[in-house]
């Protein structure tokens, strides 16, 4: 979980008298999507028992599912050995579990460093793109064709 956006407050010496706040978690698979909604859920509906003046309101915009595809599928194992790396994990936010939703077998796969991504001057150096090109040009042959 995250709590990437925080606003409320007046002055750095008043009590903020309503705060805002953006959070964003990632389900592990087999979580449900909804799981951390209910547990916030929960936790309001007992501070508003504690004091009734408690108000807190919540706009679930979007809601995504964990994903894990098997290390044996066919698709792992090939771009295990194509890019001569170990499968893993990563907390992404991706929309592999649609896919996986309409019958799709889904991996995250691509080039650059994630340490640069979705910031300021963020960069994919163009070997890397053109290493991933050959990648998925290998799988979409032997998988595909």
């Amino acid at each position: 979980m995250n709590i990437g956006l925080i606003q409320g407050g007046t002055a750095k010496n008043v009590i903020a008298g309503q705060c805002r706040f953006t959070l964003e978690w990632r389900p592990i698979p087999g979580q449900g999507a909804n799981r951390v909604l209910e547990l916030l859920t929960q936790a309001i509906d007992e501070d508003k028992k504690i004091d009734p003046d408690f108000a807190c309101d919540v706009d679930a915009t979007r809601t995504d599912q964990g994903f894990e595809t098997p290390a044996n599928s066919a698709l792992v194992r090939l771009l295990e050995t194509v890019t001569n790396q170990n499968s893993g994990t990563v907390a992404f936010g991706t929309e592999a579990g649609q896919m996986i939703d309409l019958g799709a077998e889904a991996v995250v796969l691509g080039p650059g460093d994630i340490r640069v991504a979705h910031q300021t001057g963020e960069f994919v150096p163009i070997d890397q793109l053109q290493r991933c090109v050959e990648i998925l040009t290998k799988a979409i042959q032997d998988l595909c064709c």
